[in-house]
């Protein structure tokens, strides 16, 4: 690593390791006021662990297609323009966002839940606390997904476009990110899926599933990277990932029995809210753009927001009304 400041550079990686290390420092040192035990030698006699090992072999063997897709998704992007590879890491970065604000908030307090009710045998209490899961996941990321792709220039040029970042970059990096945040919610929804799975003590299903999707990422990489260049790749990971959370979703409905989730009929009163959504954060962006892009973005993002809520609430969607009552209450007390 470049010594400290060094093109400040330095300071950035020095930066990245900190905030890797802070969380695990402070796990270690809350386990340690606690009097939790830190290290344990493990029984290999033990069956229970003779059974870990044989729930998690499945999840090694995933992981190694999933780094050769990756390898040969970079491979195609190294032959493409100059700033291609990074075009699409600036646009994954922004896609990661809201996966990462709403999909582990919403997974670390779903995955404790579905594991107590998959050990009681509970599979009605099982899909009911997963379709709540999945339908907040619907509800917060289709219309993230529209946002993303209708203000995605604004938002990449917010971003990133200074110093040698420049608006051919930015032009990159939104064309990227149109296709990259098509697979957000395909991205979460299987994640959220692949931990039930995972609660059931089922790891084979998920990894069969996730090879099929490595094999056909990098066979549509193929196929989409001459036509569409960098932007062929993102929208290859995203139709991968899509179909893959559709395939888990249709597997897990089946074994669960046929459980009403209410998934498909909420997709469609959501898409047609987003669109909605869309159109007005559009039109606010232009009709404001002359104040700027900082002015423009948070007009369109709060005025699509409002749309977006009173278009579920006209259509009666559940969990928005649950929302409306709790802030009433709230609001007498």
């Amino acid at each position: 690593m470049p010594p400290v400041g060094a093109g400040g550079m330095g300071y950035v990686a020095w930066a990245a390791l900190i905030a890797m290390a802070l969380p695990v420092l402070l796990l270690l040192g809350w386990a340690l006021f606690r009097h939790y035990p830190i290290w344990a030698w493990p029984s290999y006699r033990d069956p229970k662990f003779a059974k870990v090992l044989k729930l998690s072999a499945p999840i090694f063997v995933a992981g190694v297609f999933g780094q050769l897709y990756m390898i040969v998704d970079r491979r195609l992007a190294s032959g493409l323009d100059a700033g291609s590879i990074a075009s699409l890491n600036f646009a994954n970065r922004l896609v990661q966002l809201p996966f990462g604000i709403f999909v582990m908030a919403l997974s670390t307090v779903v995955f404790p839940a579905l594991a107590d009710l998959a050990a009681q045998g509970n599979k009605k209490g099982f899909g009911e606390a997963l379709s709540a899961g999945l339908r907040a996941m619907v509800i917060l990321l289709v219309p993230a997904t529209v946002g993303l792709i209708v203000l995605r220039h604004p938002i990449v040029r917010l971003a990133f476009e200074r110093g040698s970042f420049d608006a051919t970059d930015t032009a990159k990096t939104a064309f990227a990110l149109s296709f990259y945040a098509l697979g957000l919610l395909g991205l979460s929804t299987g994640t959220v899926l692949t931990r039930a799975f995972y609660s059931l003590h089922d790891t084979l299903t998920p990894v069969k599933i996730g090879i099929l999707t490595a094999m056909l990422q990098a066979l549509l990489a193929i196929l989409l990277v001459y036509p569409l260049a960098h932007g062929g790749l993102a929208l290859a990971n995203s139709i991968g990932v899509s179909l893959g959370a559709i395939a888990m979703f249709i597997l897990l409905r089946k074994s669960l029995g046929r459980l009403s989730m209410g998934v498909s009929a909420l997709l469609g009163k959501v898409a047609l809210c987003s669109l909605g959504m869309g159109l007005v954060s559009h039109l606010v962006y232009v009709w404001l753009s002359p104040l700027g892009d900082i002015v423009a973005l948070a007009a369109a993002v709060g005025g699509g927001v409002a749309v977006y809520g009173a278009g579920l609430l006209a259509l009666r969607v559940d969990e928005a009304t649950w929302v409306l009552r709790r802030i009433y209450q709230i609001g007498k007390q």
